[in-house]
């Protein structure tokens, strides 16, 4: 057994047993004899990545993606640290690379495919439910926002009445103008009851119905395969040209699914359209 096999293998135990720094020593002292080997940076990665020292993590999974575009482990544990870091995004593509690497090269065991779908599947709604917060947080900034300008109106209106100024006048002026702040507040609450907006802790789940399960993302164009399974149609074609599928015949628009995503979205407007394409 090689010094740098031997210094691997070593590495892994001390791993299993959670003696992480120590692992990360052998797999250091194997890469300084064999610094072409990319399983043992995406090794190292995954020490790091348990000492959520994420930065390591990704420099790590870079070096062994410059050894080996193609590292299954490369991609996924860097997705996996750009998720911790909230780049929820970038995470994404690296995820939905390692992903496309297994299902065109089957290279990798079957659990941990599906561990890389399911967390594709977790970011994705994380994702979602980030943007929901920060809609929340933006609309109830705009909120105080209108009771500040609005306190800031009356005084300007009172300021501007001259000193012979009824009461009768300065009640009336500082009713006109709290009147036209009210119907702005209005125009809010409907567009916030028409977002479903409500408590922070009642984020709305995108039902799975409404998901490509090719991708775990809401449709942009459902169609119906000749197996009666509804996909994407970017995503099925985009698979059918590079061989990964072998679907056979036409695709059929779905035009009931098309409309009830239509619906969501009108029922949901602080939603965008997702990403379909992870580059």
């Amino acid at each position: 057994m090689s010094d740098v096999q031997e210094l691997k293998e070593k590495g892994n135990k001390l791993f299993q047993a959670n003696e992480i720094d120590l692992a990360i020593d052998l797999y250091t002292q194997a890469i300084e004899l064999a610094a072409n080997m990319p399983v043992l940076f995406t090794n190292r990665a995954l020490c790091y990545f348990k000492k959520e020292m994420w930065q390591q993590t990704i420099s790590d999974c870079e070096q062994a993606l410059r050894l080996d575009h193609k590292s299954v482990k490369g991609h996924y544990f860097k997705g996996l640290a750009l998720a911790k870091q909230q780049l929820l995004t970038e995470a994404l593509k690296e995820m939905q690379k390692a992903l496309d690497i297994c299902n065109v090269h089957s290279v990798e065991a079957v659990h941990f495919v599906n561990e890389i779908r399911q967390k594709i599947k977790d970011t994705k709604q994380q994702r979602s439910t980030t943007k929901f917060e920060a809609e929340i947080e933006n609309f109830e900034k705009m909120k105080r926002e209108l009771d500040w300008m609005l306190v800031q109106a009356q005084e300007h209106v009172l300021a501007s009445l001259p000193p012979s100024a009824t009461d009768a006048e300065r009640e009336e002026k500082v009713r006109e103008v709290t009147t036209a702040f009210q119907q702005r507040h209005a125009k809010w609450e409907k567009f916030l009851a028409q977002c479903q907006i409500s408590p922070k802790n009642n984020v709305p789940v995108i039902p799975e119905f409404l998901k490509c399960p090719l991708t775990s993302d809401i449709f942009a164009d459902p169609c119906i395969a000749p197996s009666g399974v509804t996909f994407d149609r970017g995503v099925i074609e985009d698979r059918i040209r590079s061989g990964t599928d072998t679907t056979q015949g036409p695709l059929y628009p779905n035009i009931s699914l098309r409309q009830a995503i239509d619906s969501y979205y009108e029922q949901n407007p602080w939603f965008d359209a997702p990403d379909l394409t992870l580059e």
